[in-house]
């Protein structure tokens, strides 16, 4: 995921991901939906209230970053392709704006 970030080296950002998947090959629709910062949390509501969320703090001047995190999922997304979409959220007080999104496929190995 990759942003444009403003110019501005007296600002600070904080960013997190809403990772939104969806397995459909099961015999029931598998879902997950998690907001990623410095730690993983189910969205609740959305990610203004969602509780528990720490995000990841870059400084505005900063033109590109990365960051990891794992998420442990149920043992029936193994083995499976999962579809899902990735959300960039940013902010510079206390309400986040939703970015970038991305959608794309991960498999699920043991």
């Amino acid at each position: 995921m990759y942003i444009n970030l403003v110019k501005n080296k007296r600002l600070i950002l904080s960013l997190v991901i809403v990772l939104a998947a969806i397995l459909f090959s099961s015999p029931t629709v598998q879902t997950f939906d998690i907001t990623c910062g410095v730690t993983c949390v189910n969205t609740a509501g959305g990610v203004n209230f969602t509780p528990g969320l720490t995000p990841v703090t870059v400084a505005a001047s900063t033109s590109s970053f990365s960051f990891n995190f794992n998420q442990p999922i149920s043992g029936i997304f193994v083995d499976q392709k999962v579809a899902f979409t990735a959300t960039l959220y940013w902010a510079t007080g206390t309400l986040y704006n939703s970015g970038n999104s991305r959608s794309g496929a991960f498999a699920v190995v043991s």
